[in-house]
């Protein structure tokens, strides 16, 4: 009787030495991880991301971030135009409806307009422009 439990003690003490093995094995591997990941850069030309049927939903360059239809089309792009924000909304056929853009340094600082365009392509801007839009 005393063997049969000095057995289950025996069993259960290298039990939890290999889970204690398995358990600091994964902690080593995560933290190499999180060390290899978050120590260094990445430099890439684009990060493309893409739905579960493989199309390009998202897309991220040097012009901003681009979402994008299950056909391609480009349905909202924010970015830069030199130093200035720029947020552009596009309709079903990728045609650009809406446009908030924010001066730089070189203009009024903090201050931009909101273009929208109507189903003719026609733009209206507010504030109204120096120049009428042609």
């Amino acid at each position: 009787m005393a063997d049969a439990r000095l057995q289950k003690l025996e069993d259960e003490v290298a039990r939890l030495k290999r889970a204690l093995v398995k358990i600091s094995a994964i902690f080593l591997l995560l933290f190499a991880a999180n060390v290899f990941l978050f120590s260094k850069t990445a430099s890439v030309r684009w990060i493309a991301i893409n739905d579960r049927q493989g199309h390009i939903a998202g897309w991220w360059d040097a012009e901003g971030i681009r979402i994008k239809d299950a056909q391609g089309r480009d349905r909202l792009k924010i970015g830069m135009v030199g130093s200035q924000p720029e947020v552009q909304l596009f309709d079903a056929q990728g045609k650009i409806k809406a446009q908030v853009f924010v001066y730089g340094e070189d203009k009024k600082p903090g201050e931009g307009y909101v273009m929208l365009w109507d189903k003719n392509g026609k733009g209206v801007r507010v504030p109204a422009p120096d120049k009428p839009l042609p």
